[in-house]
């Protein structure tokens, strides 16, 4: 069964701007808790949503994590 990598999922939240505002303890929590959601094939959920991060941003968070799901579901 196909998952997604610690390093890919890094290298890909760093793309998103507002990643580089967290704080590293942050940053970690956001970078295990999508991937745990994608390899567990479950909804990204943020349950204490820092200050400054808007929810587009979350959104973006969530987005993208549905996506690496569908394609490691397709195998792309």
């Amino acid at each position: 069964q196909d998952k997604a990598s610690s390093s890919y999922i890094h290298r890909k939240l760093q793309e998103l701007p507002f990643v580089k505002k967290l704080n590293t303890s942050k940053h970690r929590s956001l970078k295990e808790n999508t991937l745990t959601s994608i390899n567990s094939k479950k909804t990204l959920e943020i349950t204490s949503k820092p200050k400054n991060i808007d929810k587009k941003d979350i959104d973006a968070v969530q987005t993208f994590a549905k996506t690496v799901q569908a394609r490691i579901q397709d195998k792309t």
